[in-house]
């Protein structure tokens, strides 16, 4: 039943009844489905509710549930981390062998890096050095004065 529009006629304003209805108490009935429409309740299966949580109704307490794939990915997750952790452990032998040829990579990376810095010190001393040859040569020349100008001689 759906109430009555406030600015709306009353019964009595509308003509009808003799006040006894449920009209008269400002309801006013449904309108009656025509056909099957009225026998049937139809709903739309694909049609999903929205339902709100409030923040109250959460508890910590209530159990998560995790899909499959959630449940494998975890599962993956975690024999992993528990696979390094055995293979870094002090107690087993492929845990030495691992730090072993981590230690190796690291010895060499220091080493390229050295010798990246003594190739760039090299490389920036050459620039340095040439850079002084061509000043001394400029100086020289113009010390020297240079070619006289003049006519040349026909031989």
């Amino acid at each position: 039943l759906r109430r009555r529009a406030a600015g709306g006629p009353s019964a009595s304003q509308r003509g009808g009844g003799d006040g006894g209805d449920d009209e008269s108490k400002g309801f006013e009935a449904a309108p009656k489905r025509k056909g099957v429409a009225g026998i049937i309740e139809v709903q739309n299966p694909n049609a999903q509710s929205v339902g709100f949580t409030k923040v109250a109704d959460l508890s910590a307490d209530t159990e998560v549930v995790l899909t499959r794939r959630e449940r494998e990915e975890l599962e993956a997750q975690d024999s992993a981390r528990k696979a390094l952790i055995a293979a870094t452990s002090v107690d087993t032998e492929e845990g030495r062998r691992e730090r072993a040829r981590l230690a190796e990579i690291r010895a060499a990376r220091a080493e390229a890096e050295e010798r990246r810095q003594e190739e760039a010190k090299a490389k920036a001393e050459r620039a340095a050095a040439a850079k002084a040859r061509a000043e001394e040569l400029a100086a020289k020349a113009a010390k020297k004065g240079g070619k006289k100008k003049g006519k040349k001689k026909k031989k």
